[in-house]
């Protein structure tokens, strides 16, 4: 009787996936339908995540090895997203969804902009952000993070104009900030920032991509950021990996290591097995760029017997529904 009911609950909770799977991809076809290829490559960031995402969406067994260990906050931010995109996976909702958020955050923005510049943070351009210097990139969630070392160096991977690196200095006093953008027009920024800032002795601009290889790659210009997707503007940049970066440069031990290089953190990661199995460093990494970034780096990390802790936090109400989100890494 046991084994009767048994395969009667396996029977229907295969044709459960498969009535949900066939949903989303109908979902999916109906969006593909409409938009050829090439638009679909164009679609503004929100959309095109949202339909890389339905890869992942309905997988049970990703899902759990995603909250396992985590703890009440994390599992609420990480259902309180995918329930969002599950019912808005239509382009067209997710447009508006994005514009409602931006409009009535726009006092919100306002209000954080004039905060972040009366505590003293100089920039370049009127560029300020909620989750670089109110949220610290999730700092703030980490235990005593002030108290683990003397001796910091930090890799800042990266941001176009090195807000975080300056945020850095100010809460965690590091020895060295080593700051990485592969656009020569963002590294003059960069620059600028750290002159007006009189951080010259603590912060180093290197002008690299940190990935997953060694060699030359052709990366977008169409944004202020970079992304290694082809749209209109190319320029070849100098690739290199986190392991490699260290041994080159002689770095002793690396106490922190943020990463937001839009939709390749995955594949950097493994690159820096070597680094993060000798030091252990906090880890800050964006995972909201991609389906595999969001449900596979923290169980990429978690089967590595590196004893982490792990967090997930939304880090900013300022943007869409789940921009900003980061994993937090730490011992």
């Amino acid at each position: 009787m046991n084994i009767k009911i048994r395969i009667k609950a396996f029977i229907a909770k295969i044709l459960q996936k498969i009535w949900f799977n066939m949903n989303i991809y109908y979902k999916m076809l109906l969006i593909k339908k409409v938009l050829s290829p090439k638009t679909i490559v164009r679609l503004p960031i929100i959309k095109k995540r949202s339909v890389e995402f339905l890869d992942f969406i309905g997988d049970r067994w990703k899902y759990n090895t995603l909250i396992e260990n985590l703890d009440e906050e994390s599992i609420k931010t990480v259902n309180e997203i995918l329930l969002t995109i599950r019912k808005n996976i239509t382009s067209d909702v997710l447009e508006k969804k994005d514009i409602i958020i931006k409009k009535t955050n726009e006092k919100k923005i306002g209000e954080n902009k004039k905060f972040i510049k009366k505590q003293g943070f100089k920039l370049p351009i009127d560029h300020y952000e909620d989750s670089v210097f109110l949220q610290k990139h999730g700092l703030d969630y980490i235990p005593n993070y002030v108290q683990y070392t003397k001796w910091k160096v930090i890799l800042d991977v990266w941001w176009f104009i090195w807000d975080s690196a300056i945020m850095f200095d100010r809460f965690t006093k590091p020895s060295k900030i080593y700051s990485f953008e592969p656009i020569t027009e963002n590294i003059h920024l960069m620059k600028k920032t750290i002159k007006i800032n009189n951080l010259e002795n603590i912060i180093i601009p290197v002008e690299e991509w940190l990935w997953d290889k060694i060699e030359k790659q052709k990366i977008d210009m169409s944004y202020n950021t970079s992304s290694i997707i082809w749209w209109k503007k190319w320029k070849e940049i100098n690739m290199n990996t986190i392991d490699n970066f260290v041994e080159q440069n002689n770095i002793w031990t690396i106490w922190l290591i943020k990463r937001d290089i839009e939709w390749y953190e995955l594949e950097s990661i493994k690159w820096a097995e070597k680094t993060i199995k000798k030091d252990k460093p906090i880890l800050l990494i964006s995972i909201y760029h991609t389906g595999k970034d969001f449900f596979l780096i923290k169980p990429l990390l978690e089967s590595r017997n590196l004893w982490y802790n792990f967090k997930i936090r939304k880090l900013s109400n300022e943007t869409n529904y789940w921009m900003e989100t980061m994993l937090l890494c730490y011992k």
